[in-house]
């Protein structure tokens, strides 16, 4: 009587009680070579992890074996948490054929994980005004001239076309206008706020609003007080003028890059 070998029966209790998407995703991993090399117990922490954590495992799958002068051995350790997981690999240098390891930071919804960009004001058909939002941010524990948006689970590289609807509603909850429309849309697109460290790329944009009332804008201007705060945000508008300013301010990788592709596509001068 034939019996199944330890590893076959291991492959076929990591296929138990999985999603048929999960499935797609261990079959693609295993083609790995070094998924091969990994142990036994690595490879099942790491296709065990929650359904939340798919978008980190279809972006592992289909990372290439060979990067930047560096050949991926075998996969050594893995730590999850809330929303991160942090892969680190053995790998070979090519160039030295040093071995040595290698790590990086992903999101557990994997890559693309969102999107951030700047609300500006047209007043007579110009872009008269811009919103700057100073929001509280836990882990610098500071305050920060920030960019609109954030996550997006349904975010990907070729689906960014249009600003979702929550956050056209959340902005004119901030503002509170509910007369707020989105006049016209700009895809700036996408940036990688820490390539040597995480593998995250976010989509970049800029939205024109109209105010049917332009007079409140700039009578909010005009006193120099917040339209809207809380306990964590508080925004402000400002004439155009000021972006310049605003950009020396601003510490926020996000809000820097969009002001950067605005003026390299003349969309605004500075």
């Amino acid at each position: 009587m034939v019996t199944k070998s330890y590893k076959a029966r291991s492959k076929e209790s990591l296929l138990k009680n999985i999603s048929e998407g999960r499935k797609l995703i261990v079959e693609n991993l295993r083609e790995k070579i070094w998924f091969k090399k990994t142990s036994h117990n690595l490879q099942k922490k790491l296709l065990s992890l929650p359904e939340d954590f798919d978008g980190f495992l279809i972006d592992l799958s289909n990372r290439p074996e060979e990067i930047g002068q560096m050949k991926v051995l075998k996969l050594l350790d893995l730590s999850i948490n809330n929303f991160l997981a942090l892969p680190v690999f053995e790998v070979h240098s090519l160039l030295t054929n040093e071995i040595f390891t290698y790590e990086y930071v992903s999101w557990k919804y994997g890559k693309y994980t969102g999107y951030k960009g700047i609300i500006f004001v047209e007043v007579d058909n110009q872009i008269k005004f811009f919103i700057s939002k100073k929001t509280e941010k836990f882990a610098i524990a500071d305050t920060i001239y920030d960019a609109f948006g954030g996550l997006d689970l349904k975010f990907s590289s070729d689906r960014f076309v249009s600003l979702p609807h929550q956050v056209e509603t959340r902005i004119r909850k901030l503002l509170g206008l509910d007369n707020l429309h989105f006049k016209r849309f700009i895809d700036l697109g996408l940036l990688s706020p820490d390539a040597g460290l995480t593998n995250e790329r976010v989509g970049l944009f800029a939205a024109i609003i109209s105010l049917e009332d332009a007079k409140m804008v700039e009578d909010g201007f005009k006193s120099n007080k917040s339209i809207s705060k809380t306990p964590s945000c508080e925004l402000e508008i400002h004439p155009i003028e000021r972006m310049l300013e605003m950009v020396a301010k601003s510490d926020d990788s996000f809000f820097l890059a969009c002001a950067a592709r605005l003026m390299a596509l003349n969309i605004i001068s500075l």
